[in-house]
């Protein structure tokens, strides 16, 4: 029998949330020892599964949850002591019902493979005798459809009366009614049970939005946008006043339709953090070291596909980390370190952005090991290197295939790994930096825009030409005259301005979009930073500030490492949006000496408007 799929979808919901409080909670167990109300959380978390799953008749998963819960009871009435190996054994049954999940979001149906060894080991665990198969292959956990979650009224439902149940025994009635409310209070965490079975909830419940959905509706509101700013500008032209009156509350709503809609795809990097403790759990033993991730700042909040876009270049790093950053237990010792290693992960908002940090205790970087890598694969001279500052060299461990290891390992040393990580994180408009100190460890930071769905926006323009910079990224601008253009200079071949006593790169949009030199009356600077960089961006004119809706460019351009994207302007212009990264990636601009970051930043809106004017 096909089991119905809206009760599926809301069983798969339930289970990825009971399953998430299974793996935390046993994690938990397992680093700060036995705790009552933990205890009494992973046990509920295997009851609602075994509940649900008897109700949707998933004879499989029921069994496996069972034995689960059976020994998590015993656990709990403390009768069974838990160690290290019963929690092995717990997580690798967690393993085995998300691999039942997802087989059932694929197929819209249970899986003939039965868990049949799984339910021997838990329930000779259960009597006292743990049979665990060291080298049993654990299936590999797979994530469940994402969703986001928002919280509404919940309408009434009918539970229906004693004689619409079946099943056996008048026992087995009473049971499995007990398990269907159970699961049914867990997944929707109602504060109080109805007073009769015939009762409906009437507490607020979470209802689930599909991410597809939001996705549709996020794209809804982008187009809402543009029309927007369309609508200002045509206001603007025509001098009505109740088409401008009309145009400011068609304003004033979409600003806020957009801020509501966007704080609705939010979601705090925990979410993401918590994930990494299972990995480092389990690499952890394989690679014999002991390891502890700390986890920092859990409620910064992202865009949820930026979110989802930093899952691949936060694994790596730790992978990089755990394997040959963090020494072994006793070369720490012998170094008067504590054996057990640490991992830090976190998060905090600078000038606009969301800052990542991956940061270890370990060896930290051997720049002599960079240093030869570098001239054995010509990428740079010995003379070269010897003019570079020891956080620039720092910087190449980003090269494409490098690696100062001479043999690959489990985890890293193919030269991929910090690679990878760069070239994603400039996908998103992001940066990553690193900062090393031998024998103290490493601190990688990804600097993240919240999100690249709708941007506040300078456009400028050149040859006639627009172009908009994402507004995070502007420190400042710079206004001269055709007299004052000569205080732009060259030192060592490369175009400067001097800044208040520091000298700013200069580059020239004209140069990189090929258009010839032009004598003309004003230019502007634009003083951009990104994550160390910083340089002055020469162009024509200064249009307008205005917030811009990123539109992907087609797959003929994604190789340009220029552009983010493209956008529709308030006038029905195009617009190509700026990569500050990689604007100064293609003009080779090396980190800046003073390493102003965004703490720094002396940008005013006002000064921009005005210059606007």
């Amino acid at each position: 029998m096909e089991p119905d799929l809206e009760n599926l979808e809301l069983f798969l919901v339930e289970c990825e949330e009971s399953l998430e409080l299974l793996e935390s909670g046993l994690l938990k167990l397992e680093e700060k020892g036995a705790n009552a109300e933990e205890i009494d959380s992973v046990f509920r978390a295997a009851h609602t599964i075994k509940g649900g799953a008897r109700l949707m008749g998933f004879g499989n998963i029921e069994k496996l949850a069972h034995s689960m819960e059976e020994v998590l009871e015993k656990v709990r009435s403390q009768t069974l002591e838990l160690n290290p190996a019963i929690i092995s054994l717990l997580l690798k049954s967690e393993d085995a019902l998300r691999t039942g999940t997802t087989y059932l979001q694929e197929n819209q149906k249970e899986s003939d493979v039965l868990f049949d060894q799984l339910t021997v080991e838990l329930t000779a665990c259960s009597n006292g005798e743990l049979i665990v198969e060291e080298n049993t292959t654990e299936p590999e956990p797979v994530e469940g459809k994402e969703e986001v979650a928002a919280v509404v009224e919940e309408p009434e439902e009918d539970w229906g009366n004693e004689s619409d149940w079946e099943e056996g025994s008048d026992q087995e009635k009473v049971e499995e009614k007990e398990d269907v409310i159970d699961s049914s209070i867990e997944s929707k965490k109602k504060s109080e049970l109805p007073s009769t079975t015939n009762a409906p909830p009437t507490a607020k419940a979470r209802v689930r939005i599909d991410v597809e959905s939001l996705d549709k509706i996020m794209n809804l509101v982008g187009e809402l946008v543009l029309c927007r700013n369309q609508l200002i500008q045509i206001s603007h032209d025509e001098k009505n006043p109740a088409l401008q009156t009309a145009v400011g509350t068609i304003s004033a709503i979409t600003s806020e339709l957009q801020e509501r809609v966007m704080n609705t795809r939010m979601l705090q990097v925990g979410t993401l953090f918590t994930r990494y403790h299972r990995m480092v759990r389990d690499m952890s033993q394989s690679l014999g070291k002991k390891i502890n991730l700390v986890i920092g700042n859990e409620e910064t909040e992202l865009d949820r596909n930026m979110l989802e876009a930093l899952k691949d270049p936060v694994s790596h790093l730790i992978n990089n980390a755990m394997d040959h950053g963090l020494e072994k237990p006793e070369d720490r010792k012998n170094n008067n370190k504590q054996t057990e290693g640490t991992i830090i992960l976190n998060s905090y908002h600078e000038g606009g952005q969301v800052v990542i940090e991956v940061r270890d205790d370990g060896r930290g970087f051997n720049l002599e090991k960079i240093k030869q890598r570098l001239i054995e694969r010509e990428i740079h001279t010995e003379e070269e290197l010897s003019n570079m500052k020891e956080e620039e060299i720092q910087q190449k461990v980003f090269q494409p295939g490098f690696s100062t290891l001479d043999e690959a390992t489990l985890l890293s040393g193919r030269g991929v790994g910090l690679d990878v990580v760069k070239s994603n994180i400039m996908s998103i408009g992001g940066q990553v930096t690193v900062k090393s100190v031998m024998g103290e460890g490493s601190t990688f930071k990804l600097h993240i825009p919240l999100t690249l769905a709708v941007l506040p926006a300078i456009t400028v323009e050149v040859n006639r030409q627009i172009f908009a910079i994402p507004q995070t990224n502007l420190q400042e601008l710079i206004y001269l005259d055709n007299q004052n253009i000569n205080k732009i200079e060259k030192v060592d071949e490369v175009e400067t301005y001097r800044l208040r006593g520091q000298l700013l790169p200069i580059i020239r949009l004209r140069e990189l979009i090929d258009c010839e030199p032009e004598d003309r009356d004003r230019y502007y600077i634009l003083v951009l930073i990104s994550g160390d960089q910083r340089f002055g961006l020469l162009v024509d004119d200064i249009r307008d500030i205005e917030e811009i809706v990123v539109k992907p460019l087609s797959k003929h351009f994604k190789e340009i490492e220029m552009f983010l994207g493209a956008t529709l302007l308030g006038d029905g212009e195009l617009a190509l949006i700026l990569d500050v990264v990689g604007v100064g990636a293609r003009k080779n601009v090396r980190p800046n000496e003073g390493n102003v970051t965004a703490d720094s930043t002396v940008f005013r809106t006002k000064t921009v408007e005005s210059a606007v004017t």
